[in-house]
């Protein structure tokens, strides 16, 4: 494709490492910027989800925004290193096949006593989330979780209330501790 761009080989060779080079910087600062979050005395929820939903405008964008507005600080699965993310994975289940859902389920096991909170977000027709969202909510019986799946016709009304409730589950736990 870069010869389409460019006719010099080096060119595009050297734009690709580049490319990858400032991608890489760009990921690492996100991880990052996420583990300063552990340290605020916010409430903390991890969303637990493929990057194509959270960062939809029409998927997760009501949820993120929610609980941006009730000032809580929002972890994402997607970023942890992979490599400490897939090793969490392994504890919970070797022979999980899919990479996203070991990326997923290992930031979920990797978070779960520095978070207030798990909300697993996934899309209707998704088989794998349906069936490992299930399992891992049944070994993370520490945390409160919600399990949200969404489809094209999912109204905002009813999942607001959800969300309420959740956080006010949340607020409730941290205020007897």
């Amino acid at each position: 494709m870069g010869l389409k761009f460019n006719k010099n080989i080096f060119r595009v060779i050297y734009s690709y490492f580049i490319g990858k080079k400032k991608q890489r910087k760009y990921i690492k600062d996100l991880c990052n910027r996420q583990i300063n979050k552990l340290k605020s005395d916010n409430l903390k929820i991890l969303v637990v989800s493929h990057p194509y939903i959270i960062y939809d405008a029409f998927l997760g964008s009501d949820i993120i925004n929610y609980l941006t507005n009730e000032g809580i600080d929002i972890l994402y699965s997607d970023r942890l290193d992979k490599g400490t993310s897939v090793s969490y994975a392994e504890d919970f289940s070797n022979t999980l096949y899919f990479l996203y859902s070991k990326e997923n389920i290992g930031s979920a096991f990797y978070y779960k006593n520095n978070v207030d909170g798990i909300i697993f977000l996934s899309s209707f027709p998704c088989g794998p989330d349906s069936l490992v969202n299930e399992l891992a909510i049944r070994k993370l019986s520490d945390v409160p979780i919600i399990n949200i799946t969404i489809d094209d016709s999912t109204a905002t009304s009813g999942l607001v209330p959800r969300l309420e409730s959740f956080v006010d589950i949340m607020k409730a736990r941290r205020d007897n501790q």
